[in-house]
């Protein structure tokens, strides 16, 4: 076939032109809805938490997911939260006072996250609420609220803004743990270094290259 042939018809291109556009929005957002002081406070209360509960379902699983994978490197006390058998419930009423309940979700909100932050509300555990709005259903009953936009252009939620927001409050978790991270951080790399994580190649000489992984930068 033709390369001409395959590529996209003029409406096609500018509807992916107007989606990026809108995913760059969305990511800008996170630096124009929260100040350097609500991202501080969050990281803190991370930071001080017994246990980390991480939350989010359908569309924002996967942002929860990568945020307990990333938190993982640097602390010892997160916990994903998932509804395997019917037990979700069960693991939110194990909140107290001393933990923090990290609950991600957008419009339209899903109904087992919604009722979560109600239940750990009702137990008096604090929440973190990182929502695409301060009117959000998760952002009334949380002490903590992060924002983020989701605009999008097709039929489907954008997560662009809630990933980079999760990214950005995870590094300055690892900016404000210090020494205490630090070394979590290092722990870890050494694991993934010693089980082989990552993937070696094999140079023309028969010589191995070491796998290229995130090394410890905090100062």
């Amino acid at each position: 076939e033709p390369v001409a042939a395959r590529r996209p018809q003029h409406g096609q291109a500018d509807s992916t032109a107007q989606l990026n556009a809108l995913q760059q929005a969305n990511v800008a957002s996170v630096l124009a809805l929260n100040p350097t002081m609500n991202l501080h406070a969050a990281a803190d209360e991370l930071l001080q938490a017994r246990t980390v509960y991480f939350l989010g379902m359908r569309a924002c699983h996967g942002v929860a997911f990568h945020m307990h994978y990333v938190y993982g490197l640097l602390a010892s006390n997160g916990v994903l939260v998932t509804d395997i058998g019917g037990t979700m419930a069960d693991q939110i009423t194990r909140l107290s006072r001393d933990d923090l309940l990290v609950a991600i979700s957008q419009s339209p909100y899903t109904r087992q996250t919604v009722e979560a932050v109600q239940l750990a509300h009702d137990q008096r555990a604090p929440v973190l609420a990182m929502t695409d709005g301060a009117l959000s259903p998760i952002a009334r009953r949380a002490q903590h609220v992060l924002l983020f936009e989701a605009s999008t252009s097709s039929f489907f939620q954008s997560i662009a803004g809630a990933e980079a927001l999760a990214e950005s409050l995870i590094a300055t978790v690892a900016e404000r743990g210090g020494a205490r991270t630090q070394a979590r951080l290092r722990k870890m790399q050494e694991h993934l270094r010693r089980t082989r994580a990552y993937w070696e190649r094999h140079g023309s000489r028969g010589g191995r290259r070491a796998p290229t992984a995130p090394e410890a930068t905090l100062q």
